[in-house]
């Protein structure tokens, strides 16, 4: 009965795996040595074990034969894994077992992460990581492990796939400077060179000749090369007392006629048109219409004799002259200047249609008034206010600037 419970005893503490066992063999061991000196081994008995007989048909067996039978009873405990850790990015292990929360603590690096870090593992309990995010394992492994790469780790502790939280890094978006924005003030029509030139409301103040010329858009352009000589004449200064007289000039306005400008034809009608405070699309069209932009164009002929002895012509003759056709009949004082400087023609020309504009003659009737552009233009052809000669003319003029007759080819 003493063996019995020894044998049962010693098998619990093989079971329990304790510290103890491995006393409890050495003297077991040590025991069956000194019994087995004074009991002979009974070799069928033993046998007779290997075959399953009951244990109290085995109470008179040696020790030693006990301890044989106990040892194939008991199982032998399997030893704990050791893994060493590998550089795959993917956690492997022999056991699977799904970490709780608790003993799964998340690993707080104080490094920023930026836009291409790789996840960080959730480590076991025992983990002690660092400030770099490398994660220790346990101490019977202890490896450290990289930011990009995974250790294995022991079954006890082996997290899954699922339990590996992947980190999301947000990069800190990059500032874009914003470039200042400088605000130009728009340029007025009489101060800005360069700008087309439109017309001024009455009463305005005109800007003088020479302001004009720093003004106008210089080109090589010339359409009527024949024009040359006339372009670049400046006449004498005119009798001012004789066209006040005439149309009523103001003082002011008859002053300003000087024709003191040279350039191709078309800078002449920009500059007149500056001058005068008109359009100079306008003023581009009445030329088509008057001359075709031809200042050797003459026009309205007379076969009277004393008409064109005025001038020193024998009749006949003509009475209109130059790129706007300015009549001498009617603007005495303008012969020969006006044949003779393209700038002259139009300066007076434009001069008269200002005086018109302005509301300056006050002689016209069917509800003449100031500020009627094309009622001007009409006036100096008929010589009347909107009668039927001058609203055709209006209208063969206004059909040229809508056509910009002068831009179309072999003009």
């Amino acid at each position: 009965m003493r063996h019995r419970t020894l044998a049962r005893a010693i098998a619990r503490a093989f079971r329990a795996r304790t510290a103890m066992h491995v006393v409890t063999v050495i003297v077991f061991v040590l025991g069956v040595g000194a019994i087995s000196a004074v009991v002979g081994t009974n070799d069928a008995s033993a046998r007779e074990l290997g075959r399953g007989a009951s244990f109290e048909d085995r109470r008179d067996l040696d020790l030693r034969d006990w301890w044989n039978w106990w040892r194939r009873r008991i199982p032998t405990p399997r030893p704990t894994a050791t893994v060493q850790p590998t550089s795959s990015p993917t956690p492997t292990a022999t056991k699977t077992v799904t970490p709780t929360a608790t003993a799964t603590p998340k690993v707080t690096a104080t490094a920023s992460p930026t836009a291409t870090a790789t996840a960080t593992p959730k480590v076991t309990a025992t983990a002690s990581p660092t400030a770099t995010a490398t994660p220790k394992v346990t101490a019977t492994t202890s490896p450290t492990a990289t930011a990009t790469a995974t250790p294995k780790v022991t079954a006890t502790a082996s997290p899954t796939a699922t339990a590996t939280p992947k980190v999301t890094a947000t990069a800190s978006p990059t500032a874009t400077a914003t470039p200042k924005v400088t605000a130009t003030a728009s340029p007025t029509a009489t101060a800005t060179p360069g700008t087309k030139f439109v017309t001024l409301p009455p009463r305005s103040t005109l800007p003088s000749g020479e302001e004009c010329a720093a003004r106008v858009r210089r080109s090589s352009w010339e359409p009527r090369p024949a024009n040359y000589t006339a372009n670049h004449t400046v006449p004498p200064k005119p009798n001012a007392s004789s066209m006040t007289t005439v149309w009523n000039f103001n003082s002011t306005f008859a002053t300003r006629i000087d024709g003191n400008f040279t350039g191709t034809t078309d800078e002449i009608l920009q500059w007149a048109a500056c001058k005068w405070g008109f359009g100079e699309d306008i003023t581009r069209a009445r030329a088509v219409t008057e001359s075709y932009w031809q200042q050797s164009a003459a026009g309205d002929n007379t076969s009277s004799a004393s008409t064109c002895a005025q001038i020193g012509k024998s009749a006949p003759c003509a009475e209109s002259y130059g790129i706007l056709q300015v009549r001498f009949t009617a603007h005495a004082g303008t012969y020969p200047a006006s044949v003779n400087s393209t700038a002259f023609n139009a300066d007076y020309a434009l001069a008269v249609l200002r005086t018109c504009y302005e509301g300056g003659y006050t002689w016209l009737q069917n509800g003449y008034g100031a500020g009627d552009e094309w009622g001007c233009v009409g006036l100096w052809f008929s010589g009347n206010w909107r009668d039927q000669g001058a609203l055709n003319y209006i209208s063969v003029v206004q059909g040229h600037l809508s056509g910009r007759t002068w831009e179309q080819s072999g003009f």
